[in-house]
């Protein structure tokens, strides 16, 4: 599976966010980091489109909605025909997450202010998964930080459908990979948190798996012979 990551940001080049979002995922090949720019060329942008299976639309929100340069790619781009594709929205927000949710100082969720997205991928006949919001980054700690850049990569990388031992898997392998990658001195910190990332999570496995041995004879199709 490709992905094209479609970043819709009037100020890039300044946004801490997007760099950190965007190291993330340089590793990959089959992950394409595209921030937009004016004048668009439209038919590269097509010729993007086609040639990627996942769309992550991921911008800053403005005013409950995307920058203006991603309504634009959207009516000049999304002309064609293009059906099972998935569609993912990354939001980066700069308040905290309680604001969005009824009672909060919003008082709406953002996945109520992403429909309009929803409504797209269900007219262009696409998968439309689970939005991935990013709350208050700039104050987010080391540890949450590394926590965030493998909920991301896991985004972009993905199947939908994956199971979660896979997942976990996954995870597992990319962590080692960053403790191993993570030598010089002055990030000894990183590879610390990094390494007890790695153990919690190994550790949550391990219990996990005991857990799912310890309730197979309780399974619907065991306990009534399906």
């Amino acid at each position: 599976m490709k992905t094209l990551v479609i970043v819709a940001h009037p100020e890039f080049s300044n946004s801490s966010t997007q760099h950190f979002l965007k190291e993330a995922v340089d590793p990959y090949d089959d992950v394409t980091f595209h921030v937009l720019k004016t004048p668009l060329n439209v038919a590269h942008e097509k010729e993007l489109v086609q040639s990627h299976d996942r769309l992550i639309f991921q911008f800053p929100f403005y005013w409950y909605s995307a920058p203006a340069i991603l309504k634009a790619w959207i009516d000049d781009v999304l002309t064609d025909q293009s059906p099972n594709k998935e569609l993912g929205l990354v939001v980066t927000i700069a308040v905290r997450e309680a604001a969005y949710q009824a009672g909060g100082e919003i008082g709406f969720t953002v996945s109520e202010l992403l429909r309009p997205y929803e409504a797209l991928a269900k007219a262009k006949k696409w998968h439309f998964l689970p939005s991935l919001p990013i709350f208050k980054f700039a104050y987010m700690s080391d540890n949450e930080q590394l926590r965030l850049a493998i909920r991301y990569q896991r985004y972009c990388l993905q199947s939908a459908d994956r199971r979660l031992l896979d997942r976990e898997n996954w995870a597992i392998q990319e962590l080692g990979r960053l403790v191993t990658e993570t030598t010089d001195n002055h990030n000894r910190r990183r590879k610390a948190l990094l390494e007890s990332l790695l153990l919690e999570l190994e550790d949550k496995k391990d219990e996990r798996l005991e857990l799912e041995a310890l309730l197979q004879p309780f399974r619907e199709e065991d306990l009534y012979g399906g």
